[in-house]
């Protein structure tokens, strides 16, 4: 651990390709879902269809 004291949080985000075309696309979904995640606070998960639900 290069900071003593410093503590790490696993976030994660999923977007399937089922319904993908493009990889360009799938690339685009899983960002926007690792944003979501990161604004949701530490130790979060969030996939990309929980986004279209909530929306």
């Amino acid at each position: 651990m290069p900071w003593p004291g410093s503590r790490a949080g696993p976030t994660s985000a999923l977007a399937r390709s089922s319904n993908v075309a493009e990889p360009q696309e799938l690339l685009r979904r899983a960002d926007e879902a690792m944003y979501a995640a990161k604004r949701s606070g530490r130790a979060r998960n969030v996939a990309y269809d929980d986004l279209r639900i909530a929306a």
